[in-house]
């Protein structure tokens, strides 16, 4: 089956495959060691502190089986690395008595490479965008009991904010009870719904307790498996296993036989990593993950017939992520 990518030269959603994004990780890498080379005058502050800003870069698994036209004239080396950058701001509403309102903002990018643009006759990165807000509801119902209530709307597409196209829009709800046990750990119950052209529904189960010299044991079923220790008041070292998806529209770029369609690009990864956090003001902390990561699915769908239309064959790959957040004092 033959697939095309095609570009809107009116907009600059592509990255050449010979721009190199990975030059700004030693910026990022020589910001961090200056952190830990200057002793900062003021004490660091618990690892567990509220955070109101974070920021990370990961590259995600590389597409070995390209996006190509059958008879391309140029067939460039793919030298250009996929990669994501992901930025949230929390802000609160209202955080005075038994019911606390936050506001969150996310934006995330990914970069995929491997997909053939007619236009420029050469491989090129796909800039997909997305763009999230949610209002986040935590409400203390008695002594034991806590309710906790995430609304969201994002969009997903190649735009920053795709007006024009609800193929890109996302709203979704995620609601847990959760209750405080005698022996100190926490069970929590509840469920996820989603609307984006269909409705999907996901049942939620958490579990937390501590065990074996203050490891801690945090399950989010079906999302995550995560164990931790705290190693000093000021640093976190944590094992886990995560699932993780995207879903973004591309609209009508995509041709399929030379008839134009509407398709989405979709992933699904299992990653398994060991990462460390440190808290090195009472503001400024930073974090790394490595590990590897395995795509479950990862490629063009049709958005009528949910149909696979084209498969990355992508194998297990590398997972490094690195970041810093922003704490509030205490």
């Amino acid at each position: 089956m033959e697939i095309k990518v095609t570009h809107n030269k009116s907009t600059n959603n592509t990255t050449s495959c010979r721009r190199n994004p990975w030059t700004i990780v030693p910026m990022f890498c020589g910001f961090l060691a200056s952190l830990f080379l200057v002793k900062p005058k003021v004490q660091c502050q618990d690892i567990s502190a509220p955070r109101f800003f974070d920021f990370s870069i990961r590259p995600i698994s590389a597409t070995n089986s390209p996006v190509i036209p059958s008879y391309p004239s140029v067939i460039q080396p793919q030298t250009a690395p996929n990669y994501q950058i992901s930025t949230s701001l929390r802000f609160p509403v209202k955080i005075k008595g038994s019911t606390k309102i936050f506001g969150e903002l996310k934006y995330k990018n990914e970069y995929i490479n491997g997909f053939f643009s007619i236009e420029n006759d050469r491989h090129e990165q796909l800039n997909l965008k997305q763009s999230k807000g949610s209002i986040i509801l935590l409400s203390q119902l008695n002594e034991k009991w806590r309710f906790m209530n995430v609304v969201s709307a994002d969009s997903r597409s190649t735009e920053f904010i795709a007006t024009d196209d609800p193929n890109a829009l996302r709203f979704r709800n995620i609601s847990l009870f959760e209750k405080d046990l005698a022996n100190g750990s926490v069970i929590g119950f509840g469920g996820s719904f989603a609307y984006d052209q269909n409705f999907t529904a996901i049942p939620i189960f958490k579990y937390q307790t501590t065990f074996a010299k203050d490891w801690n044991l945090e399950l989010v079923l079906p999302r995550s498996v995560a164990v931790s220790k705290d190693l000093a008041k000021d640093s976190r070292l944590n094992f886990a296993v995560k699932g993780s998806s995207s879903n973004y529209s591309l609209g009508t770029k995509t041709i399929i036989n030379d008839f134009a369609a509407e398709t989405r690009y979709r992933r699904f990864d299992l990653t398994g990593l060991v990462g460390y956090q440190r808290q090195l003001t009472p503001w400024i902390g930073f974090k790394v993950e490595a590990g590897a990561s395995m795509p479950l699915q990862s490629g063009i769908f049709a958005v009528d017939s949910n149909t696979e239309l084209y498969r990355f064959n992508e194998g297990l790959s590398p997972y490094f992520k690195v970041g810093f957040f922003l704490s509030l004092p205490r």
